[in-house]
């Protein structure tokens, strides 16, 4: 396996430049008040252009940040990255209200999902294209061991508005989002966490009750906290013909097995059975009866769920369990949107639950600050304005979730979206981060993850020997880092 190169930080000269002009100090002085007028004067005129939106029922008369984004960036441009898809479109919506207050430029620039992050890190280590970084938690700790992302916590006491009040966040979600290391590295963009969604309709139908009560011997309810392990595998081949004929859907379960999404079916029942990916000193805690038992549940999932579900991308997984074929889903909570979506067949007929097992997969993005961008202050802004009370509410209806425990007691947000209890429900059982929490070697590590469930899923090794070259991955990657 090839070492790990070390990245070193180059330090940037900065030169003064001076010079002299033939024009006395009073014309220069009046040039100076033409072209940059007082502040009292930008401030009036961006208010002037700027009109509180109302999004969800609500009046967002903070965009402003408490004034500090008004009247200070006039002319300032400053370049975001991410992936793209929703957390482009919701970027996009936030720089458009954000432009208009500020008068900065805000430039986003996105990359496909399998390579967006080699794009990023590829700008970190060299610097001077983003500015600011949309990304998992778990890449942004990475980076901020190495140092390519910025300390935020000076920006936070210099550069903060009053009301920002960072202790609004859910609970744990700034200690995990943002602080790492004893450092502020980034801030709360979108929690995440798989949730299981199912067909509220099939779950109600006093007929079906009656059948899976003579097949099984107990009462079929819909999935939730009293659901076992063996219950959830008896509910999904009761909706899969392969094992019932007469069952009104074709699987019984669905899920994104496609490229950089297989590992989380396996990881779902993981911490359920005792295991976990890493522990506090880097090793590898899977190759164990925990790991074994996961992956035995996966291959039993995989029997109830569509043959080439490997196949499958975000979109096409919902669109699968939204064309009405599936009872039931695990999948981030952005789903729940397209199920509500014109054209639908399950729309108004979705609830959600808490993984089988118990202990979910926690995702989770943040914004990050290039540690080399000339204009750390301006991103700051950027950064906080998304993540503030209001700025957050103008990103909901692009399937990016709030972070903020004021913004869920909102009765407009709650009404908007019913999962929401249900998603505070599996944020609080989160179990395990989806992306390997190692730093420098996190998108390593989960490729070996990917390619030890592919072994499993294609028979091309058992789960004992799958689990044991996976370990083994782990312990030369992680060495290789320097890491142990």
């Amino acid at each position: 396996m090839k070492k790990l190169m070390v990245y070193s930080l180059i330090l940037s000269m900065i030169l003064a430049v001076t010079g002299c002009g033939s024009k006395s100090q009073e014309t220069q002085e009046t040039q100076t008040q033409e072209s940059n007028p007082p502040a009292a004067v930008q401030e009036e005129k961006q208010n002037a252009d700027f009109e509180a939106p109302t999004i969800l029922g609500l009046t967002l008369d903070n965009l402003t940040l408490d004034g500090t984004l008004v009247g200070k960036y006039e002319g300032k441009k400053i370049t975001i990255a991410t992936c793209e898809g929703d957390f482009a479109t919701a970027l996009e919506n936030q720089v458009k209200t954000f432009e208009v207050i500020t008068g900065a430029e805000v430039v986003v620039n996105t990359f496909p999902g399998e390579s967006y992050m080699e794009k990023i890190q590829m700008d970190l280590n060299a610097g001077g294209s983003f500015d600011a970084i949309l990304m998992p938690i778990a890449n942004i700790h990475g980076y901020a061991t190495t140092g390519l992302v910025a300390d935020m916590t000076g920006m936070m006491e210099d550069w903060a508005s009053e009301n920002y009040d960072p202790d609004d966040f859910l609970t744990g979600l700034y200690d995990t989002y943002a602080r790492y290391d004893n450092k502020i590295v980034a801030l709360p963009y979108k929690p995440d966490v798989i949730m299981n969604f199912y067909r509220t309709d099939l779950f109600e139908d006093q007929e079906l009750q009656a059948k899976f009560k003579e097949q099984y011997g107990y009462d079929l309810t819909a999935p939730g906290d009293s659901t076992t392990l063996d219950q959830y595998l008896d509910i999904c081949k009761f909706f899969t013909k392969k094992f019932n004929p007469d069952s009104p859907t074709t699987y019984g379960y669905c899920a994104n097995a496609g490229a950089m999404n297989l590992r989380w079916i396996w990881q779902n029942r993981l911490c359920a059975y005792g295991g976990d990916i890493v522990n506090d000193s880097f090793e590898a805690d899977f190759n164990n009866q925990a790991g074994v038992d996961a992956m035995n549940y996966m291959l039993q999932l995989a029997e109830c769920a569509p043959e080439n579900w490997e196949e499958f991308d975000w979109e096409s997984s919902n669109a699968m369990f939204c064309s009405g074929d599936a009872a039931m889903m695990e999948q981030w909570p952005g789903m729940y949107n397209t199920a509500q979506s014109e054209g639908s067949a399950v729309k108004d007929k979705v609830g959600a639950s808490v993984t089988a097992g118990g202990a979910p997969v926690l995702g989770g993005w943040a914004l990050a600050i290039s540690a080399k961008s000339a204009n750390q202050e301006l991103a700051f802004k950027f950064c906080e304005f998304c993540t503030s009370k209001d700025g957050e509410i103008l990103k909901v209806e692009n399937t990016m979730d709030p972070c903020r425990t004021s913004n869920y007691e909102k009765p407009e947000i709650a009404e908007y979206n019913p999962l929401y209890p249900v998603l505070l429900e599996c944020l609080d059982k989160g179990a395990s981060i989806a992306d390997v929490d190692v730093p420098i070697v996190t998108s390593e590590l989960n490729n070996v993850l990917e390619l030890g469930c592919h072994y499993v899923l294609t028979k091309e090794k058992t789960p004992e020997d799958s689990l044991k070259w996976m370990a083994d991955q782990f312990e030369e990657t992680i060495s290789d880092a320097g890491l142990k």
